[in-house]
């Protein structure tokens, strides 16, 4: 809701807010509190009757700054909001939680650019500060797999412990960090090397396949051992599977099998497969979309525990996709990447729709500066979409700073591997 007393009408005397944002500090990030900071004390309290887990109500009187929250989420985000207001605030009463509930990003780890960890200490606070809750690793082949060693050598890959430090720091920021594993497509990186050039749809002399015969038993198996060996890294009981169509589906191993049977049901039966490991592993799915959408019978076969993504950009019809999965009763997600007319145009459906979550598909390797300023914009549509935004003027990171490219050097952010 807006505030109840506009600085333009009143004209409240300012506030001095550092003495709360350090208490707020301590308390959030377990830093040694600074008594000597100015300004009225920090009043915390927990509430149960505000809309989201990450929403808050934020007062700033003369006498005490006071803080509503449900969780340690709508605290963080609390927090960001008053560090942007300054060291010196205006009196304010305001209530804000999200319009999207799961706002997240997905870095994907290609090789040659996968972020160092001091570069990824940098990103996730900066992804919270902007309204963040969730953050996808597109690794494949970039993660440090044991039975795998041949196809990361060289790349400086993600390691389990690395993942592990990484989840840590992502859970004390507020965001679920969440495994994201191409189960069928997008897999060259381990099929161009022998015994799992075997598994491919397609092969030549000059260049391995790039998916998955979708009907080799031993394709499966392989998918089960890597969801055995990457889920245990992450403690949110979650995994994106991928599984978008490739487009060499039903051209080579499997051609008799999809002429025979039909692509949907040959996809649809290896999907499933793939679905009763992740369960195995206690984790719930999430899959691309688009063979569901695409096939008049796919939207049945996704199973009842697995939640969609539908992708696309700003003029795909986002209207017919939704309409059509929530037809059948599922929770929903729609991806995009982060350009501001893509984001904008999923956040309206997302917003009008009810849908779960939006996930912001990212190129570390980008421009940095570029990246951090479209995804300082995605989170502010996305925490306020279809509505007015509390502060339209100001776009800060962590730092309460206007973003800018993180302090290191583009040789301190990537892995200098081959980039094979």
């Amino acid at each position: 809701m807006p505030p109840k007393h506009p600085p333009s009408e009143q004209q409240p005397t300012p506030v001095d807010t550092s003495r709360a944002l350090a208490d707020l500090d301590a308390r959030l990030f377990d830093r040694p509190a600074q008594a000597t900071l100015g300004g009225p004390a920090l009043v915390l309290r927990a509430i149960s009757d505000i809309a989201s887990p990450d929403g808050y109500r934020l007062s700033i009187a003369p006498d005490a700054i006071t803080i509503g929250h449900r969780s340690f989420r709508g605290l963080l985000h609390a927090r960001h909001f008053l560090q942007q207001l300054g060291n010196s605030a205006q009196c304010i009463e305001i209530e804000d939680s999200p319009a999207i509930p799961v706002r997240g990003v997905m870095l994907d780890f290609q090789p040659g650019c996968i972020p160092t960890m001091a570069h990824l200490h940098e990103i996730v606070p900066m992804l919270s500060a902007m309204g963040f809750n969730h953050l996808q690793l597109r690794t494949s082949h970039t993660f440090a797999y044991r039975p795998h060693a041949e196809s990361w050598r060289g790349l400086r890959a993600l390691t389990h412990d690395e993942v592990r430090r990484l989840d840590t720091l992502c859970r004390a920021h507020g965001l679920d960090l969440v495994a994201s594993q191409q189960c069928l497509s997008n897999l060259r990186g381990f099929l161009q090397h022998e015994p799992l050039r075997e598994l491919a749809e397609t092969d030549t002399k000059t260049e391995a396949g790039d998916s998955l015969c979708p009907t080799d038993d031993r394709a499966i198996e392989f998918v089960a051992s890597l969801l055995r060996e990457l889920l245990p890294c992450f403690t949110t009981p979650m995994v994106n599977v991928g599984c978008a169509l490739p487009t060499d589906f039903g051209t080579g191993r499997s051609a008799s099998a999809v002429a025979k049977r039909g692509p949907s049901r040959v996809y649809w039966s290896f999907v499933k497969r793939v679905m009763r490991h992740v369960r195995d592993e206690g984790v719930q799915p999430m899959l691309d979309a688009g063979m569901a959408l695409e096939h008049r019978d796919g939207l049945s076969q996704i199973p009842q525990d697995a939640t969609p993504i539908a992708w696309g950009a700003a003029r795909s019809p986002w209207v017919k996709w939704c309409e059509a999965l929530q037809g059948r009763g599922r929770a929903m997600w729609l991806g995009c990447d982060a350009s501001a007319e893509n984001v904008a145009a999923v956040a309206q459906a997302a917003s009008e729709h009810k849908c779960e979550g939006v996930l912001i598909a990212v190129d570390p390797a980008s421009l940095w500066p570029d990246v951090v300023r479209d995804l300082a914009d995605a989170g502010k549509v996305l925490w306020n979409a279809g509505r007015a935004m509390l502060d339209s003027s100001a776009r800060r990171d962590a730092t309460g700073q206007q973003p800018a490219a993180v302090a290191l050097p583009l040789a301190a952010r990537f892995r200098l591997g081959d980039p094979r």
